[in-house]
């Protein structure tokens, strides 16, 4: 396989309308965010001449609220990644 030589120009052809149907139908097919959880757990550990063990003592789980509150902005990052402007995106994410 050659190298690119940097006087050689290229150019590709993206079909626009085409590649923002497919990003909203996979953003639209991905899984829903799951609520964060903590989980607490305490325990007494043994330490003996066999080894160490344990003893669990308690488990706790707490559901995280707002946790999702500082989403990035996803319209910059898609514009960025698939070189299409904020207006492209939002413009066809309004009409379907």
């Amino acid at each position: 396989m050659g190298k690119i030589k940097q006087k050689t120009t290229y150019r590709v052809s993206i079909d626009t309308e085409e590649l923002v149907k497919r990003c909203v139908k996979a953003l639209r097919e991905m899984p829903k965010l799951q609520k964060a959880r903590l989980i607490s757990q305490t325990a007494d550990i043994h330490l003996e001449q066999a080894g160490v063990s344990h003893t669990e003592r308690e488990t706790r789980f707490a559901e995280v609220d707002n946790a999702y509150q500082m989403l990035p902005d996803i319209i910059t990052l898609l514009s960025d990644a698939a070189l299409l402007t904020p207006a492209i995106l939002t413009g066809y994410a309004k009409t379907n």
